[in-house]
């Protein structure tokens, strides 16, 4: 043999260091390694993706092969993000949020199969990903070994879920699943996750069957969160949920259409005194003595809830409110109540549940709130079909208001004999609730803020929330998950330094210029791994794009957009849970 045929083959290149040491003008003492990504793993995702990495090479190439630095991902485009070219950086990820990120069967397959996505994953949200079909659902069960919580809200393209049996599941949201079989539902209950779930969310799946509820019943004995569609369901499977569930609590059924008196009757000796959420919505059958006589037995159990929605229960009115007393309460909702008053009003806010958070009275055509305003001196005038009355004589002096220190949601959508000086005061002595009026539009402190349309709160001056403190939630929207995370970066002191020495041109551009190359100066250039090779946006590599929101024009009307959730949360508060 030659003499070249005899050599051994070079030894392979020495891996990068993942963690290499940052540039002294960043940090002036040396920092441990532990302690940087200890930092940074408490900023927001885009923070993450697209404006340390413009830092410096060190920082980029510590964000970008880093794994620990990527345990929570929210992702907008899943086509793109199953084909990114440093899948490692991805591979412990364990809650991964894919809400409407157009998520496929084979964008799927890629990510569990060839990328091993699932080794690690927790917790998975593919909501509204409506192409995703029974295949997915194979994936699921095979390759998430340690998935815990799964949503798959919308996903109206599949119908069987038995595959899921094998997983450690404790939470699982199938909302909205219109094509999910009862059968499947059956087998899923039957299965080992009687010792695991305790949250199970079938409202808006409403192919499910008695026989498949009396099942959830008699297995899932661990059951604490149960939320049903209650098309077609009647007085038996209701009643023998509650017999044998006895560590639910929260309990929703949305169209209680078919429930009669006879559930009213039966449950109330039997409610777990751990249920403090209780939704009845649509419960056209229930009278108003079956609600008195149900709201008196739990008064004598001194059981009270925390939120009751008992909207569009038709038959509900001032003597079935008579017994109502929960003292605990903080949101209810009796919107399309047609039959309570002012009384029944005076009896909840005043007498029972002085403690409201949220109280939703749409549609109320009888009340004028006079309960909440000093009615010495003052004549109430009577509202017309048409609207509230908008002409009132002089107004008495808003000292005399009572006041309701907790309330902070209010809402009188379509209530006509509420005048507008009324929801004015009550306002002014409230100056912390948000008041819906007739027309939708919101009245903060006696100044009108805001309108809440369909999908959405146009208000003046900026963004305001409308959430109680005590229970506020983050928005879902596509463009808003990171909503708080910016935020909170806003404030970071970190993240001011950062933004100080980009903005100083510490090696970087700010704004739309490029290099001749297509890569932002100072970005890096060949030797910067991967994910700096090709065109290069400001903001970093343009692969970086897809884990951030998509970018759109910049419309410039007289009034801010704000996300609906912040009022709609409290109307379907059970959502939320």
């Amino acid at each position: 043999m030659s003499q070249t045929q005899l050599q051994s083959p070079p030894p392979p290149p020495e891996p990068r260091p993942v963690t290499p040491s940052l540039h002294p003008s960043i940090f002036p003492i040396p920092l441990p390694s532990e302690l940087i990504l200890l930092i940074l793993s408490h900023l927001s995702q885009e923070t993450k993706a697209l404006i340390l990495p413009l830092v410096s090479r060190p920082w980029r190439d510590l964000l970008y092969n880093t794994p620990e630095l990527w345990h929570q991902l929210t992702i907008y485009n899943a086509h793109a993000f199953v084909h990114h070219p440093n899948p490692i950086r991805f591979s412990r990820v364990t809650l991964l949020d894919a809400r409407a990120s157009s998520c496929s069967d084979d964008d799927l397959a890629e990510a569990l199969t060839r990328r091993a996505l699932g080794t690690h994953l927790t917790d998975l949200d593919l909501s509204v990903c409506r192409a995703l079909s029974n295949k997915s659902i194979l994936l699921l069960g095979k390759h998430c070994p340690r998935l815990s919580r799964l949503t798959m809200e919308g996903c109206n393209s599949f119908t069987d879920i038995s595959p899921l049996s094998t997983l450690p599941l404790t939470a699982l949201d199938l909302a909205y699943c219109e094509s999910l079989s009862s059968s499947s539902v059956d087998l899923l209950a039957r299965s080992s996750l009687n010792n695991t779930l305790t949250k199970l969310d079938l409202n808006g799946c409403y192919h499910i069957s008695h026989s498949a509820l009396t099942t959830i019943a008699d297995r899932l004995h661990t059951l604490q969160f149960l939320s049903i569609d209650g098309q077609g369901i009647g007085d038996r499977p209701v009643i023998y949920l509650f017999s044998r569930l006895r560590n639910l609590q929260t309990f929703s059924i949305s169209f209680a259409n078919d429930l009669t008196d006879s559930t009213l009757k039966h449950i109330a000796p039997i409610l777990p005194r751990s249920l403090t959420h209780l939704r009845l919505r649509k419960g056209v059958l229930l009278s108003s003595v079956a609600f008195g006589a149900f709201f008196a037995d739990l008064a004598a159990r001194d059981h009270s809830f925390t939120r009751l929605d008992l909207s569009e229960c038709a038959q509900l009115d001032d003597v079935a409110l008579a017994s109502f007393r929960f003292p605990m309460l903080r949101y209810l909702n009796i919107e399309w109540c047609w039959n309570v008053t002012d009384i029944g009003l005076d009896r909840i806010l005043f007498a029972s549940s002085p403690g409201l958070v949220a109280l939703y009275c749409s549609g109320l055509n009888d009340i004028t709130l006079t309960p909440l305003v000093a009615s010495a001196g003052r004549t109430a005038s009577s509202g017309t079909a048409s609207g509230p009355v908008t002409t009132i004589a002089t107004p008495s002096p808003p000292a005399a208001d009572p006041s309701l220190p907790h309330l902070r949601a209010l809402k009188l959508e379509t209530c006509r004999m509420v005048e507008t000086d009324t929801i004015r005061r009550v306002s002014v002595s409230n100056p912390r609730c948000f008041v819906v009026d007739y027309y939708g539009e919101v009245v903060r402190g006696g100044k009108k803020v805001g309108l809440l349309v369909k999908e959405e709160v146009w208000t003046e001056g900026g963004v305001r929330s409308v959430v109680p403190e005590e229970e506020e939630v983050e928005p879902e929207g596509m463009e808003e998950k990171e909503k708080k995370a910016k935020e909170k970066d806003k404030h970071d002191p970190f993240v001011a330094a950062v933004l100080a020495l980009v903005s100083a041109g510490a090696g970087v551009a700010v704004g739309p210029a490029r290099s001749a190359g297509g890569v932002a100066p100072g970005a890096g250039g060949a030797g910067a791994g991967a994910e700096a090779q090709g065109a290069t946006s400001a903001y970093g590599n343009a692969t970086e794009q897809t884990l951030a929101p998509k970018r759109r024009k910049q419309r410039k009307p007289k009034m801010v957009v704000v996300p609906r959730e912040y009022l709609g949360r409290l109307a379907g508060f059970f959502d939320n849970l």
